[in-house]
């Protein structure tokens, strides 16, 4: 069983990892022979090995990944070298994953964040935006000057907690992410 919040899913396979051989949803038992098997939560990149003994129950505790903002924007949650992808999500929705490190991308900027077994790991965004009159869009820099997003003017962008640069009608800005809080800059038109 691997338990969980009950939402999330997960999927057994033989030791080689090449046969599915039954699902659940977390917080339900399955019955399978003594052996070795591998253990695939809500069909993230990441599998666990699992000995399944004879007469036992064998328990895997996930834990939850949750980055906090506004509920609007997407990320994508990699392992800890940020190589491989495990999963994506929303914003302001909990993941159920295996206990370890990862690394958490919006917008093309990293965090670390650390599941522990039966905790929620939590990373709060921030969100800039650029008010003025009309319609016009604005650009979202890191401070090396690489584009991370675009959006229009009286929109929220979100993002991790962080140093940025932001344009509008040709004037560059420095603005400081703060979790929780909003970097506001009122344009010239």
């Amino acid at each position: 069983m691997v338990a969980g919040t009950g939402k999330g899913h997960y999927y057994v396979y033989d030791a080689a990892a090449k046969n599915l051989l039954i699902s659940a949803s977390t917080n339900e038992a399955v019955e399978l022979l003594p052996g070795d098997y591998l253990i695939n939560l809500n069909a993230t990149g990441t599998k666990q090995p699992v000995t399944v003994r004879e007469g036992q129950q064998t328990t895997i505790t996930a834990g939850t990944a949750m980055v906090a903002g506004t509920g609007v924007s997407s990320y994508l949650l990699y392992d800890a070298s940020g190589k491989t992808l495990v999963t994506t999500g929303w914003t302001n929705a909990a993941i159920e994953l295996f206990p370890g490190a990862y690394i958490i991308e919006l917008y093309h900027t990293t965090q670390p964040l650390t599941v522990r077994e039966g905790q929620q790991a939590t990373i709060m965004t921030g969100t800039a935006m650029v008010a003025s009159a009309g319609k016009a869009r604005y650009t979202v820099y890191n401070t090396s000057g690489n584009v991370l997003t675009a959006a229009y003017t009286n929109d929220a962008t979100e993002l991790l907690p962080g140093d940025y640069v932001i344009e509008f009608d040709g004037v560059k800005q420095p603005v400081t992410v703060r979790p929780g809080q909003q970097a506001d800059w009122r344009g010239s038109r």
